[in-house]
């Protein structure tokens, strides 16, 4: 059984001598070339998808805890109160229980 389909692709001349060239300066083969185009096609599309689809989601307003949170986070850094993030890595690693032995 195969894992890939043929279909055949009509272009003008003038494409298919740009392909060509692409395709030698690159040294791929014709179907390499069309699949990396639509690749990136297929991948602009999803995006474009996603974009428009984000646009139309409207914002939720933060609520007053999420605000207090943040505020608190911020007033901690200025003034210093805080770890950097190796060192809490390094502190809850240390915290991890050894691992048990395995019974006989």
């Amino acid at each position: 059984m195969r894992k890939r389909e043929i279909f055949t692709v009509s272009l003008p001349r003038e494409m298919l001598k740009q392909v060509e060239q692409v395709r030698k300066a690159e040294h791929r083969t014709r179907s390499e070339l069309v699949r990396e185009a639509l690749r990136k096609y297929i991948r602009e599309a999803d995006m474009e998808m996603l974009r428009t689809r984000a646009a139309t989601l409207r914002a939720v307003p933060p609520q007053a805890e999420e605000v207090a949170a943040v505020e608190a986070g911020t007033r901690e850094l200025a003034s210093g109160k805080h770890r950097p993030f190796k060192q809490l890595r390094d502190e809850l690693l240390a915290r991890r229980r050894p691992p048990r032995r395995k019974k006989p």
